[in-house]
């Protein structure tokens, strides 16, 4: 019961500090952030997603997918997250790429590997557009960067955050 009560206040205390990606009363364009991935082991997925939209932190596929695989011992299968965001606006997003394991000790015994990346750009989506968070990760050289889905083409300008 007391480990409940702990789970239950820690899950508010992470949801509380998640915003919605569009302002309340926001009637303008939209356009789609995805994040992505891929499944490398039963235990281990990368990650690159959307951390924060003008440095509010948002839902994310790392928070959806550790969430719901809690508990489950070794195993998780990605969970990717679509949303929509205000288009034809200026944002600053903060895109990260991760290395995720199922379990904390297999983060641990696995840390020389968890390769990442950050990047925040300042953006100016187009309305309907879709745009994936891609990137790569290696022990040199790990980027991540925002892709207009129509054209192929890395969207974003170098920025500072919010």
């Amino acid at each position: 019961m007391a480990k409940t009560i702990v789970v239950c206040l820690v899950l508010c205390l992470v949801v509380g500090c998640v915003t919605e990606p569009i302002p309340q009363g926001y009637k303008g364009p939209l356009a789609t952030l995805r994040d992505s991935g891929e499944r490398v082991t039963d235990s281990k997925a990368l990650f690159f997603c959307i951390d924060a939209i003008d440095g509010k932190r948002i839902k994310n596929s790392v928070g959806e997918t550790l969430s719901t695989y809690r508990g489950s011992g070794f195993y998780m299968k990605p969970i990717f997250v679509a949303r929509q965001v205000p288009a034809d606006t200026d944002l600053v997003l903060t895109m990260r790429g991760s290395v995720e394991f199922a379990a904390p000790i297999l983060a641990i015994a696995n840390s020389g590997s968890a390769h990442h990346a950050e990047r925040i750009v300042s953006v100016r989506l187009k309305p309907n557009g879709i745009y994936d968070v891609k990137g790569e990760l290696k022990a040199e050289g790990s980027s991540v960067w925002l892709e207009d889905i129509a054209t192929g083409e890395r969207v974003g300008v170098p920025a500072a955050a919010k």
